[in-house]
């Protein structure tokens, strides 16, 4: 496993869940392990605060 930054990571499959919070409404698995991040998820992870994932 290697951190990459989330620009970077496009085409790459995600090392573990990310977990997406939206205060008082919702608290969950926002992507999960194995997802194959494609270019439209960059502003949604982002969004959610990570600038880094594992790969």
């Amino acid at each position: 496993m290697k951190k990459i930054n989330i620009e970077d990571a496009v085409g790459t499959v995600l090392a573990h869940d990310m977990t997406r919070i939206v205060r008082g409404k919702f608290k969950g698995v926002g992507f999960k392990k194995g997802h194959v991040v494609r270019k439209e998820d960059i502003p949604e992870l982002l969004k959610i605060g990570n600038v880094l994932c594992m790969s």
